[in-house]
């Protein structure tokens, strides 16, 4: 780690310890030049990780600081609840798990189980997709309102991976609702022309969902309807189990 990564990684601490620091308190309390610690609360607040609501005053920890907390916590949860579960789901399937966590406009995913399939892809651990024209991104994003979706894509703009991506806003719209009536989305060739996935959400008590468990195989193993639906019941039910858990129900 360089020393400007650290030095940022130490501001960011006492940050939080702190509550809110004026550039002279970081200066002295990490022994930094008071012009470097202005530049290194300049550098977080251009990162979203603290805001300074006026000129000269006290910075705070900023929303991308707190969401990067949260999803650490909810992340260590999930993957907790849905270690073993992700396991038989793959040994039922033959084909690569994973879980993978909503992560502004795009999805990491966070655990996975390999596939005994010939052919079954091998997993990537922390590996970050645009949630967007993923299975999984899909799920999750299908439980937003379009309101909350607008604000997360601000601009309305899709990337394109490959041909198959749906850049079009309003074709993604209707996509995403008919994903929340389903309760399961597809990816066949959008991220990768070689790969598709189906995936399912893990619906909170609020109904609200950050995550989704995700099968992931060779496109050619799954593009029609038929592929499609020899996956849908065991996901159903092992996104329902992740959610139970996570819920304080039923193992």
């Amino acid at each position: 780690m360089t020393n400007s990564a650290q030095t940022t990684l130490r501001a960011l601490t006492l940050l939080a310890e702190r509550g809110q620091l004026t550039v002279t308190e970081l200066s002295r309390g990490l022994d930094l030049p008071v012009a470097t610690a202005h530049r290194v609360l300049q550098n977080c607040c251009a990162a979203g990780y603290a805001v300074q609501h006026e000129r000269g005053g006290a910075y705070r920890v900023g929303g991308a600081f707190i969401e990067a907390t949260l999803l650490l916590s909810r992340a260590t949860d999930v993957r907790d609840a849905a270690d073993d579960i992700l396991a038989e789901l793959a040994e039922r399937t033959g084909e690569m798990v994973s879980l993978a966590l909503l992560e502004g406009r795009t999805v990491r995913y966070v655990q996975s189980m390999p596939g005994t399939r010939e052919w079954a892809l091998a997993p990537r651990n922390g590996h970050r997709l645009p949630a967007h024209c993923t299975a999984a991104g899909k799920a999750v994003l299908s439980r937003q309102s379009v309101p909350e979706l607008e604000e997360r894509f601000r601009s309305g703009f899709l990337p394109s991976r490959t041909d198959r991506t749906i850049v079009d806003w309003s074709r993604f719209l209707q996509q995403l609702a008919t994903v929340q009536r389903a309760g399961w989305a597809y990816s066949l060739g959008e991220t990768h022309d070689s790969v598709s996935a189906i995936a399912a959400p893990v619906v909170l008590g609020t109904g609200a969902a950050t995550s989704a468990v995700t099968i992931v195989t060779p496109k050619w193993r799954m593009e029609t309807k038929a592929d499609l639906n020899v996956h849908v019941r065991p996901l159903l039910v092992a996104a329902d189990r992740i959610q139970r858990r996570l819920r304080g129900g039923t193992r």
